[in-house]
């Protein structure tokens, strides 16, 4: 399998630093939700502020018209500092052709898809 970053969506974050807030699976899509961590390459990228690190947008990572799921040993969230609750960051993103395979802390994910997509929010504003 490749490394994320040889696939033209989803080299657009660098996913082993993006974090996970939310899985979402249903009939025919994955959706996961993250707080995405942009490449210096990106249009969205911004210089950081004082006392952050690195660019970061929130951002939906969705899997379209999946034909095979398998998802094993869902995790559970960690409550971060603010309350918020996240499965950390990905461990592995590769793919191969349609097939994928996502590892973090919620859980190992392997599916065959026909689409995959990045949808990035827009900037808040005083950001």
């Amino acid at each position: 399998m490749k490394p994320y970053w040889e696939h033209p969506v989803l080299r657009q974050a660098v996913l082993d630093e993006s974090w996970i807030a939310t899985v979402i699976a249903t009939p025919g899509s994955l959706t996961v939700m993250i707080d995405a961590a942009l490449p210096e390459n990106s249009p969205l990228w911004r210089e950081p502020l004082p006392g952050e690190v690195g660019s970061w947008r929130k951002a939906v990572l969705r899997f379209l018209q999946v034909e095979e799921l398998r998802w094993i040993d869902p995790g559970t969230p960690q409550a971060e500092n603010d309350g918020s609750l996240t499965y950390n960051t990905f461990h592995v993103v590769e793919f191969d052709g349609n097939r994928y395979h996502l590892d973090s802390d919620a859980g190992e994910i392997h599916l065959t898809v026909e689409d995959v997509a990045i949808e990035f929010e827009p900037e808040a504003s005083g950001s």
